[in-house]
């Protein structure tokens, strides 16, 4: 029986399930002749590499009685025939371009509907790069393509430009989906790594170009047909990446406008809460919690002495001293006060009271190890350790005053 006009799709579909073989015959407008499917050479690479390896064996001739001319098709022979054109029938196959364009508008849908949410939960102390979340969204995607191939065989990326997935059987499985999505993570996106990402793409497309088929569809038995894409649908992807792009930098921005507004209310309620206890609030004119670039621009003569800590030089209770200031995740959590000649116990007891007319009575001092003195006083969230200790035969003391509740915004 003469089937037909059929798309190249629903040809590779039947071929899948056995309802024809490589020694069916079709014809198109144009050809003198009918043709075995294995002897048509614009779509016998990608017949041949989707077929699994039992199916590649070229069934017997066959009978003669069964021969076909082309004015006179004998029955229950499929014929292959464009519903359009040609042309589009044997739209190519190896389209590496158009399904990268498909796979970077996926990412870009899930990268700016969850890139920055997934970034404000992972890493919840900075605003992450573009270049982050779309490492991100690589691996992300992994998981969540394979459920669009479950329901729907395509994806709204694939959907956008008319590429359709299809394995013998008709119905692709999640655990199916899954194991070619990771593949293509893998081999074909370096695990979305910088730079690595972008040569595996290219490789990818160079072996799918000469070969017809991608190493995880041949892998997975998957059947990835292509259709004319067309002018209005490349303009909308154009249109798309713009719009991505766009609304990516407006969200970021208002991300870090949100962070530092938090950051600012932080600070403000450390403070009421250690000035309510009685508490240092920092030390001179900087408060717990404050950002490095905050500091620096109330303490001029701060100098960056490490990535998380600055010094300056000033007085304390009559004193000379070194101060470092130390931070943690970009936020001040630290103070240590370094008294810098005339150290001994009579210098230790006249700071210590200095610090008890200010923040009241302190434990006694005692003697460990490797202290000669120390005590400790927690007001609130804040403690303060006084320390006279002996160092390469020179005596030193020191006040540090320190958060001792975790510095982490929320």
């Amino acid at each position: 029986m003469k089937t037909g006009p059929l798309p190249l799709s629903d040809l590779l579909q039947r071929l899948g399930e056995d309802r024809i073989n490589l020694d069916t015959l079709v014809w198109q407008p144009g050809w003198k002749e009918w043709q075995k499917l294995t002897d048509v050479e614009e779509i016998r690479t990608q017949v041949l590499n989707v077929l699994p390896e039992q199916r590649r064996r070229v069934p017997p001739p066959l009978p003669t009685s069964s021969t076909f001319r082309s004015a006179n098709p004998a029955p229950d022979i499929p014929v292959f025939r464009s519903t359009a054109s040609s042309a589009e029938a044997l739209y190519p196959q190896a389209r590496p371009w158009i399904r990268f364009w498909a796979r970077l508008f996926d990412m870009g849908v899930l990268t700016l509907l969850f890139g920055p949410v997934l970034g404000f939960i992972l890493f919840p102390e900075r605003v992450i790069t573009i270049v982050a979340q779309g490492m991100l969204a690589m691996f992300v995607w992994a998981f969540v393509e394979p459920a669009f191939l479950t329901f729907f065989g395509t994806s709204p990326g694939k959907k956008l430009m008319r590429i359709k997935l299809s394995v013998a059987g008709g119905s692709i499985s999640y655990g199916r989906a899954l194991l070619r999505s990771l593949r293509v993570w893998l081999w074909g996106l370096g695990a979305g790594l910088p730079l690595v990402w972008i040569l595996c793409a290219g490789l990818a497309g160079s072996k799918l170009q000469r070969n017809g088929v991608t190493s995880w569809d041949r892998k997975g038995g998957f059947v990835v047909s292509h259709q004319p894409v067309g002018w209005l649908r490349g303009l909308s992807l154009a249109f798309a990446f713009f719009a991505f792009f766009v609304l990516n930098s407006v969200g970021t921005s208002m991300l870090k406008v949100g962070r530092q507004v938090g950051k600012e209310s932080a600070i403000q309620q450390v403070y009421e809460e250690s000035v309510a206890a009685g508490a240092p609030t920092g030390f001179m004119d900087a408060r717990w919690l404050m950002p490095m670039s905050e500091v620096r621009a109330l303490i001029p003569s701060a100098l960056e002495i490490a990535p998380d800590s600055l010094r300056t030089e000033v007085t304390v209770f009559g004193r000379t001293a070194f101060v470092n200031l130390v931070f943690s995740n970009d936020l001040m959590t630290m103070v240590i006060v370094s008294f810098m000649t005339g150290n001994s116990q009579s210098t230790y007891s006249r700071t210590q009271a200095a610090l008890e007319r200010e923040y009241g009575t302190f434990p006694r001092p005692t003697r460990t190890a490797d202290r000669l003195l120390k005590t400790r006083k927690e007001i609130g969230q804040v403690a303060i350790d006084h320390i006279l200790y002996e160092h390469a035969g020179v005596i030193a003391e020191q006040v540090v005053y320190y958060r001792t509740k975790a510095s982490k915004l929320r």
